[in-house]
């Protein structure tokens, strides 16, 4: 169990920096513990969990990853799992991911039960919320996550510490272009199965290098590259990436690149705007 700490405090904290504001029957968090059964007077069950989500998490990293996330708004969306060619049926189709503008932590839904669900955007700041009050800022600082959310309690969030290895080149965008960006990252193929990525030529590689992904409206691309030598990585590992690269460097109005990826560390990715 945690040693008693003021759960008030951490929230008004927390948001401060996000800028939230949240129903009054939300306004002081019971202090649990660790973990919240469901038969306690919470209406999330939510875990802390330091060994999968990380220890000493920034409580103002994943509140502004918090941020991202629309707490105004009560429509029900609808999720599901992600076609192999990045197409989707449901208004969020998994995977999804906030980040913070200094890329220190993560928050990611998932599926629970099932392979869909729905759920509001409020809903999920305020089990999200939980989590950040009772894991990050808790007496140990650590990630955690919280369960069975939406209409039909199919969906789990997490949030979890994050180290990105990227560089941010000097300002030349609008930060706006980070939706452009967000429509590649929605709309992209993220499955986990190991692709080769090769040069023009490599009789072996499923994807030829460089390869670029261009947004809708044209104002943002992603480019895949190698330095030369065939290599092997996934599409989720490339989205991961990019959201790293959007949140991070295009948020604050910079291109910005990621090399030594691949198993072999010579394959790179670079979102700019066009």
């Amino acid at each position: 169990m945690f040693p008693p700490f003021t759960s008030t405090v951490a929230f008004l904290q927390v948001a401060s920096v996000a800028a939230i504001t949240l129903n009054s029957t939300f306004l002081i968090l019971p202090d649990v513990g660790p973990s919240n059964p469901k038969n306690l007077s919470t209406p999330f069950d939510w875990r802390c969990n330091g060994a999968d989500y990380g220890y000493d998490l920034s409580l103002e990293s994943c509140a502004d990853a918090l941020s991202q996330i629309d707490s105004s708004d009560r429509a029900m969306e609808t999720y599901g799992l992600r076609n192999p060619d990045g197409t989707g049926h449901a208004d969020v189709n998994w995977p999804q991911r906030f980040i913070s503008s200094d890329g220190r932590c993560v928050i990611d839904t998932l599926p629970g039960q099932g392979d869909s669900g729905f759920l509001s955007p409020q809903r999920l700041s305020f089990g999200v919320l939980y989590v950040i009050d009772e894991c990050v800022a808790g007496a140990i600082s650590r990630g955690g996550q919280v369960h069975d959310m939406g209409g039909d309690n199919r969906i789990w969030a997490t949030v979890q510490s994050y180290a990105p290895r990227l560089g941010c080149g000097a300002p030349s965008m609008s930060p706006l272009v980070q939706e452009s960006c967000q429509d590649i990252l929605d709309t992209m193929p993220a499955s986990a199965i190991l692709i080769r990525f090769g040069l023009a030529g490599d009789p072996l590689a499923s994807v030829t290098t460089p390869y670029t992904f261009m947004s809708q409206d044209r104002r943002c691309r992603m480019t895949i590259g190698t330095d030369g030598v065939t290599d092997w990585f996934n599409w989720y590992q490339i989205w991961e990436v990019g959201v790293a690269l959007n949140g991070v460097c295009v948020r604050s109005g910079r291109s910005g690149t990621q090399a030594r990826l691949g198993i072999r560390n010579h394959l790179d990715v670079t979102m700019t705007t066009t």
